[in-house]
C-alpha cells in the first residue's frame, strides 16, 4: 500500500508516517512531518498536537451494537447505544482483551469507537441487555484504567479460600496495569448486605483491605438494586480513592428498561464514523444456533462462552436426577481438594446446560430445573482436610458410578470424552490425596 493512502489518527502516527515519507521521498523529516500532518487533516505538526491536547479532556463519541434474530417468527435487528467517553479510549479497553468480563466477553472491537457483539441473539430485549451491560463496563475501564483478570490465589493476599468477605456476590478482579495494582470488585444486592455491614468492614479491616463502595452503582445489575465496592490493600488505598473519585463522577450507567439507542433493521450492517475513517470491513456475527450437528454431537450456543457441543442422544431424566446427586455429594465432600472438586463443578457446569436442552419445560419446571445440579446436597457431616482410606475409597466408587453413567446412556462422542476425561482428573487427584495421620497406639 503507498503511504499517501495512509491518513495517521494520532500524533505518534503522523511521527511514524513522517519517517516513512522522508526515506520515500528523500526529503527532510521537517517537510515530511508537514506532508504527514496534512494527510491527517492538520496545518502542521504543532496543529495536530495541540488538537490531541484540546481532545484529551473533551468528550469523544462510542458505541456498542448488538445484532438479534428470532427464527421462529423471522424478524431481526440491531441495537445501537451511543456513550460519551472523557478523553481517549483508555488503553485498557483499546487493547481489546475482555476474556474475563462479565459483559464484554462476546464482544469485540470493529473499530475505535465502535465495540459490536461477536454473536447474534435471539430477542430484541437480550439484545438491549448486552448492550447494556457492555456500555456500563465500558464505562467503568474508561474512569479507572483496570483490565478485567481471572481469579488468581493472592492477588489480595493470602486469604483462606472458605473466609471470604461476608455477603460476597457477582465478584471479580481487575488489574491496573501500569501501577500493578490488583483490585476486587463486589456487586452484592443491598437487601442481601444489609445485616452484614458491620461483618464486612471486620473482615477487611483484619486482612488488611479497603472495602469502598461507590456512588455509582456499577456494572452487573443496577436497576435491580445491585451496588458497587471496591476492595484493595491498605497500601494502595490511595489509588483505590481515586479510582472511587473518578467512578463517583460518572453518569448512571443504561438500562435496557429504559432504552435510549437506537433500532435498527439488521441490514445493512451498520459502520461507525471511526470505522468509516479506517474503511474497517465489517463482518456479520455469527449465529451460533446456525450451526451444523454431526452423527455424534450437537451444537448449541453458549453467549458467554461460544459454539459448544454436547452428546447426539439424551441422558433419562432419573439418571440426571442420580448424577445430580453424586456430584452435589463429591463436590461437598471435596472441599479441602480444590484440584478433585474443579473438574468436577466443569462436569456439573455442562450437565446443568445439558439437561436444559435434553428434556424441555414439559419434562422439567423451572424450580426442578433450579434444584436439580445446583441444589443442596443431603450430605450433613462436614468435609474433612484429610481424608481416611474408607473415605477416599467412597469418593471413588461414586466417581466409577458416574462415568458408568455417562458411558451407558450417552453414545461414544467427544463432548462424553471429555466429561469422562475430568472425572478421570478427578480420580487422580483422590488417588493423591493425602490421608490423615493414624494416631499411634498407647500414645
Amino acid at each position: 500500500m503507498s503511504s499517501k493512502t495512509i491518513r495517521p489518527t494520532t500524533v505518534v502516527g503522523i511521527k511514524r508516517l513522517a519517517k516513512t515519507l522522508a526515506r520515500q521521498q528523500s526529503i527532510p523529516l521537517s517537510q515530511a512531518q508537514q506532508q504527514a500532518a496534512r494527510l491527517a487533516g492538520y496545518e502542521n505538526l504543532r496543529h495536530a498536537a495541540n488538537s490531541a491536547r484540546l481532545s484529551a479532556h473533551s468528550e469523544q463519541p462510542f458505541f456498542v451494537t448488538a445484532y438479534w434474530r428470532n427464527l421462529t417468527t423471522g424478524e431481526e435487528g440491531r441495537e445501537t447505544l451511543q456513550m460519551s467517553l472523557v478523553g481517549p479510549v483508555s488503553r485498557a479497553l483499546a487493547s481489546g482483551r475482555f476474556r474475563y468480563c462479565r459483559w464484554l466477553h462476546d464482544f469485540k472491537l470493529q473499530a475505535p469507537d465502535h465495540l459490536v457483539c461477536r454473536f447474534v441473539v435471539d430477542r430484541r430485549d437480550r439484545a438491549r441487555d448486552l448492550v447494556c451491560g457492555a456500555s456500563r463496563e465500558v464505562q467503568f475501564m474508561q474512569a479507572t484504567g483496570l483490565t478485567s483478570k481471572g481469579k488468581v490465589a493472592g492477588m489480595l493476599g493470602k486469604i483462606d479460600h472458605r473466609d471470604q468477605l461476608p455477603g460476597r456476590d457477582h465478584s471479580s478482579f481487575w488489574l491496573h496495569e501500569e501501577s500493578g495494582v490488583v483490585v476486587q470488585l463486589d456487586e452484592p444486592y443491598l437487601p442481601a448486605i444489609a445485616s452484614k455491614e458491620d461483618a464486612r468492614q471486620a473482615w477487611a479491616d483484619r486482612h488488611g483491605l479497603m472495602l469502598a463502595r461507590t456512588v455509582w452503582p456499577g456494572i452487573h445489575n443496577p436497576s435491580g438494586g445491585s451496588q458497587l465496592f471496591l476492595l484493595g490493600r491498605q497500601v494502595h488505598a490511595n489509588v483505590v480513592e481515586h479510582m472511587v473519585e473518578r467512578l463517583n463522577e460518572l453518569q448512571p450507567g443504561a438500562c435496557s428498561s429504559v432504552w435510549e439507542g437506537d433500532s435498527e433493521p439488521y441490514r445493512p450492517l451498520w459502520v461507525s464514523p471511526g470505522g468509516q475513517a479506517r474503511e474497517v470491513t465489517t463482518r456479520p456475527p455469527r449465529d451460533l444456533r446456525l450451526v451444523r450437528k454431526s452423527k455424534s454431537s450437537l451444537p448449541y450456543g453458549r453467549v458467554m462462552v461460544g459454539v459448544c457441543r454436547r452428546p447426539n442422544g439424551r441422558l433419562p431424566l432419573e439418571v440426571h436426577h442420580e448424577m445430580a446427586r453424586l456430584l452435589k455429594d463429591a463436590i461437598h465432600r471435596l472441599e479441602w481438594r480444590a484440584s478433585a472438586s474443579g473438574p468436577l463443578n466443569t462436569v456439573r457446569d455442562d450437565l446443568d446446560e445439558w439437561v436444559a436442552r435434553e428434556h424441555g419445560y414439559d419434562e422439567l419446571d423451572e424450580q426442578t430445573y433450579s434444584n436439580l445440579y445446583f441444589g443442596s446436597s443431603l450430605v450433613s457431616e462436614p468435609a474433612p482436610r484429610q481424608p481416611t482410606p474408607e473415605f477416599k475409597g467412597k469418593l471413588l466408587v461414586d466417581l466409577a458410578q458416574m462415568e458408568s453413567l455417562l458411558t451407558r446412556h450417552y453414545p461414544p462422542s467427544a463432548p462424553l470424552r471429555v466429561l469422562t476425561n475430568r472425572l478421570g482428573s478427578a480420580k487422580k487427584a483422590i488417588e493423591k490425596w493425602p490421608l490423615a495421620a493414624t494416631p499411634r497406639r498407647g500414645v
